[in-house]
């Protein structure tokens, strides 16, 4: 299963918060016989999420959005 992680949010691209749910949720995956493929960080900025969502569904076969 191909899966990838969208992470939103200014704070993150600024560095006032570290993206933590990305490594978080690459360990579990992998704990659970799985693998985080692609990992993208954005904006708040709903028509570029919109877009990305999207192109990720097309290309994975689960995509998680934090």
């Amino acid at each position: 299963m191909k899966i990838a992680l969208l992470a939103t949010g200014d704070e993150l691209l600024d560095g006032r918060v570290l993206n933590t749910n990305a490594q978080w949720l690459g360990e579990d995956l992998f704990r659970r016989g799985q693998k985080l493929a692609y990992a993208v960080v954005m904006p708040d900025d709903l028509d570029a999420q919109i877009a990305q969502i999207r192109q990720l569904s097309l290309a994975y076969d689960l995509v998680i959005m934090s």
